[in-house]
């Protein structure tokens, strides 16, 4: 009887995991009513057809909507978006030698998080979209995997979001948590 609880238990446990930490973000293909591509980050309607379903490490909240529509510009009036190249992922755990990514005459931040971590994916897409929006900024992601991987254990990251922010002359500016890499980059960048 108490094996069978344990079994319940524990296949309750694994039905839950992709609650709990998501995988890749899902970006969902629709066809509104009048037949016009449009992406949105849940499944579509019963009225909209679903074409496809795409992976992706971006999600269309970036945009701050729910969903776009295909063609459409979501750069800000202000500002033309970045190209995508200022944000790399450089790590997936394994150890990394930072000084090889430094980018000259730019400040260039260091992220170190993981999928699987919630309050790294809140700061995400913000982070990004500073690095996409300016001219001085660089961003490239290490992703942990997990907390004793051989990058955590090499820069001694014990939390997650972390960060390296290097000035533009590539001098060490900012090392710790989210709060003080962001009061760096608003000021800085």
């Amino acid at each position: 009887m108490v094996m069978i609880i344990k079994q319940c238990f524990y296949l309750l446990f694994v039905l839950s995991i992709p609650f709990i930490c998501p995988a890749d973000a899902k970006v969902y293909k629709c066809l509104d009513g009048s037949g016009k591509v449009m992406y949105k980050n849940s499944p579509c309607s019963e009225n909209e057809k679903s074409e496809t379903v795409i992976k992706t490490d971006r999600s269309a909240t970036e945009y701050d909507k729910d969903y776009y529509y295909e063609n459409e510009d979501y750069t800000p009036q202000e500002k033309q978006t970045r190209n995508v190249v200022d944000i790399k992922k450089i790590s997936s755990g394994e150890r990394v030698n930072l000084n090889n990514y430094i980018v000259d005459d730019k400040v260039t931040a260091f992220l170190f998080y993981a999928d699987w971590c919630r309050a790294c994916e809140q700061i995400r897409p913000g982070i990004e979209k500073m690095a996409r929006n300016s001219d001085n900024f660089i961003l490239r992601k290490i992703d942990i995997t997990e907390f004793e991987s051989p990058v955590t254990n090499q820069y001694q990251i014990k939390s997650i979001p972390y960060f390296f922010i290097y000035d533009e002359n590539g001098n060490l500016a900012v090392q710790g948590s989210k709060n003080r890499a962001i009061n760096y980059l608003n000021n800085n960048i």
